[in-house]
């Protein structure tokens, strides 16, 4: 492996303090084709939503794959450079963009570079590739900076949001069911199981949840988005899509991935409570029949549990209705 670091700039008809809040926010993530970014800070301490801070999450389209970008602050002197490390990758493929405002008398420089661990066959390759993107990402920037652009909006584009929609074949499906009585109402089921929050306070490798900007509440299409942190250490970033629901009684959600998961979330009252079940099928390279069915009666144990502690036995927290990942 080596490290490839390119550069590219361009100057700008603009002031600095402009081309500051584009390069020093999300949004200019949000320039690049097919690219949305949004800052998890505001999550924290929000109704349905839990942690994210110094986190920025992107949601790419690549050759019809979605990808999940999950960028982390590591460096940033205010009005003039800020550096974000891609997290969610192994430390020997680290990725590194920094982005930054050289101000001129009448004008603004403004400069992306990237740093990025590589194969020594690949970096003539990557250098190419890397020169091509970056000019039409500062190409893009400067457009929005000299108004000839909107500036990127803050919700989910129409085009990336299609492609998150569509339902995925789960490849050599593996099936298994688990089922619970919890002492509670159906409404109060349903509201704290599809809450994002919850994941944040019954799963330990979970630290950052919420609902995805831009997409639609209760319907078919809404997004959530979970991070977690593996027992390597790695951040792992998992987009869900609701793919169908009746209030308060059934819902099913597929995560957005090559190796996506779908899970049927079914609600029914019973003279103790109401039952919870949760039918899941998940991808056979990934689990087995045996860990599938200890992962999903985990799963139903712990929002059991949770649901019927005395703190939360008088209610649950509002919420987004979108099925939680919890423990997964």
């Amino acid at each position: 492996m080596t490290n490839l670091v390119v550069e590219r700039s361009l100057t700008v008809a603009t002031v600095p303090e402009r081309a500051w809040s584009l390069l020093s926010s999300p949004a200019a993530f949000s320039m690049q084709p097919g690219t949305f970014a949004f800052d998890l800070r505001p999550a924290t301490g929000g109704a349905g939503s839990t942690g994210g801070a110094g986190l920025w999450l992107g949601i790419a389209i690549r050759q019809a794959r979605v990808l999940t970008l999950l960028f982390g602050i590591s460096e940033e002197t205010p009005g003039q450079v800020i550096s974000l490390r891609l997290v969610n990758v192994p430390p020997r493929r680290q990725l590194t963009y920094t982005l930054s405002v050289r101000p001129g008398q009448r004008t603004t420089k403004i400069a992306i570079g990237v740093s990025e661990e590589v194969s020594r066959s690949a970096k003539a390759d990557l250098r190419a590739r890397w020169l091509k993107d970056l000019d039409v990402w500062l190409a893009n920037a400067q457009a929005v900076l000299e108004g000839r652009k909107p500036w990127p909006g803050d919700e989910l584009p129409p085009s990336v949001r299609a492609e998150c929609a569509r339902r995925r074949e789960v490849a050599d499906p593996v099936s298994a069911e688990a089922s619970t009585v919890i002492a509670a109402p159906p409404a109060r089921v349903w509201q704290t199981v599809w809450d994002p929050a919850t994941n944040g306070q019954i799963s330990l490798t979970s630290i950052a949840s919420g609902h995805v900007p831009g997409t639609p509440i209760r319907q078919p299409g809404e997004m959530q988005y979970e991070i977690q942190r593996a027992s390597s250490g790695l951040l792992v970033a998992t987009l869900m899509t609701l793919h169908d629901c009746e209030e308060e009684r059934r819902a099913v959600v597929q995560t957005v991935s090559p190796f996506a998961t779908e899970t049927v979330y079914l609600i029914e009252p019973e003279p103790a409570g109401t039952r919870l079940t949760l039918t899941a099928s998940l991808p056979g390279r990934a689990f087995t029949a045996g860990h599938a069915a200890q992962d999903i009666t985990e799963h139903v144990a712990r929002y059991k549990s949770f649901i019927e502690e005395p703190e939360h036995a008088a209610g649950g927290p509002p919420g987004q209705l979108v099925p939680g990942t919890a423990g997964q």
